[in-house]
C-alpha cells in the first residue's frame, strides 16, 4: 500500500507540520515515514499510524 504524496504533503503544510512532527506524532522513526511518503509501500498498520497521526481516513491518503 502507497500513500498518496501530495496529499500527505498538503495535510502537513495545512496543519503546520513537517515528517519529523509526524514521525512524533504517529510514533514511528523518521526515516520510516520520509520513506513512506516518497512513495516506498508501507504495511497496512504504517499507513494506518500516519493518518490517525494527520487526523484523516486512511483512503484520503493512500494511493488510488
Amino acid at each position: 500500500m502507497k500513500l498518496n504524496k501530495n496529499k500527505v504533503l498538503i495535510l502537513l503544510a495545512e496543519k503546520d507540520l513537517n515528517q519529523g512532527d509526524l514521525a512524533l506524532i504517529a510514533s514511528m522513526s523518521r526515516s520510516t515515514v520520509n520513506a513512506l511518503v516518497n512513495g516506498k509501500s508501507g504495511s497496512m498498520k504504517s499507513i494506518v499510524r500516519i493518518a490517525k497521526g494527520l487526523n484523516v481516513n486512511v483512503m484520503d491518503i493512500i494511493e488510488e
